[in-house]
């Protein structure tokens, strides 16, 4: 999943993964729980992933944060992994079919209009890239909703099982940290991730 991850060992750890086995009960997970913790620079400050067995941790937090601290972020992520995005995988199928389908109508009804076969496949080729070009930028809006969408309600959701304020004191932890750091938090393969403000304003918003 990462060119570069970094094993971690010690008594935060097995703390971590005893509190990962918990939430996977509690959330009603029937996967194996995870057995090992590692840490990369390829993770935004707030962002932890929870998948395959294994604990992935944001390099730039690890040492700051206690294993209480991570517990809520570890939540999130079961939830959105095990559960949301899974759910969202089927109901986004509509949503992507759909305007390709509208591409490929729209392309074949060009090449009948402008005459197929008139330029050795060089027209085809052009209307094809233009046309699925320009039905992805107009997607690109509602596919950012849509996966921003899914990883603040795995947050919400979270949010029921380890407490709001928890959940709450561990997104403003590390954005207080990151701050005192000047860490970025766009890394690149995360655009379509809610900010960490996002993730707090929304949260408490909830009532």
């Amino acid at each position: 999943m990462f060119s570069e991850k970094t094993e971690l060992h010690g008594p935060d750890v097995g703390r971590i993964l005893e509190d990962a086995g918990s939430l996977f009960k509690q959330i009603g997970i029937q996967k194996p729980e995870p057995d090992a913790v590692s840490s990369t620079d390829g993770l935004p400050a707030d962002f932890v992933i929870v998948l395959y067995g294994e604990i992935i941790l944001p390099t730039q937090m690890v040492g700051r944060l206690t294993p209480e601290e991570w517990r809520p972020l570890v939540a999130s992520s079961i939830i959105f992994q095990y559960t949301i995005i899974r759910r969202q995988n089927w109901a986004a199928l509509p949503m992507i079919a759909l305007p390709l389908a509208g591409a490929v109508a729209l392309t074949l009804v060009l090449i009948g209009i402008l005459g197929p076969g008139r330029s050795n496949g060089l027209l085809e080729i052009t209307l094809i890239g233009s046309v699925f070009t320009a039905t992805l930028v107009l997607m690109m809006p509602y596919l950012n909703q849509w996966s921003q969408g899914g990883r603040l309600k795995a947050d919400r959701e979270a949010a029921r099982i380890v407490g709001k304020d928890s959940m709450l004191q561990s997104l403003t932890r590390i954005r207080n940290l990151a701050q005192e750091a000047n860490t970025q938090r766009r890394i690149r393969g995360y655009g379509f991730a809610p900010s960490l403000n996002q993730r707090i304003a929304k949260l408490q918003r909830e009532s």
